[in-house]
């Protein structure tokens, strides 16, 4: 389709002739885009521990298959499985625990990490989904 030089000037002049705008993006469109948080409870760990329990409220879902990013200098990593604590009545046959969970509601996530090399600092970390990704901290306090 071929139009002539100056076509889009003036179908937007003649809009604001007729009192109307061009269409512009609503907000609840533009919030499908914003930013993703996640709040973290607790929002401070000690270091030295090998499996540190996590409750995440993620401002939006951002899908099941969760991948969990830390600062690379925060020494902070996701916990290994068999370092998760086991239900007491537990079967030792049974597998281990995973250090992500997710809720019913989507927006919820469990996450065991391990702050055995932990540095003292507030530290960002992302949280990646197949519907986009999520940012939050967590704070290591100094030793002592």
């Amino acid at each position: 389709m071929r139009t002539l030089p100056g076509t889009g000037l003036a179908i937007v002049a003649a809009l604001a002739i007729a009192g109307l705008s061009p269409p512009t993006v609503s907000a609840q469109e533009a919030g499908q885009t914003a930013a993703c948080t996640a709040r973290v409870l607790p929002a401070e760990v000690r270091a030295n521990n090998a499996a540190y329990r996590l409750a995440i409220t993620l401002s939006r879902p951002i899908g099941n298959a969760i991948t969990f990013e830390p600062a690379r200098d925060s020494g902070i990593k996701l916990a290994k499985p068999e370092d998760l604590p086991r239900a007491p009545m537990a079967d030792e046959s049974a597998p281990p625990p995973q250090p992500i969970g997710m809720a019913n509601e989507g927006n919820r996530v469990t996450l065991w990490v391990s702050t055995v090399e932990a540095k003292a600092g507030t530290h960002a970390f992302t949280l990646i989904g197949p519907q986009g990704r999520c940012t939050g901290s967590l704070t290591v306090p100094p030793a002592g």
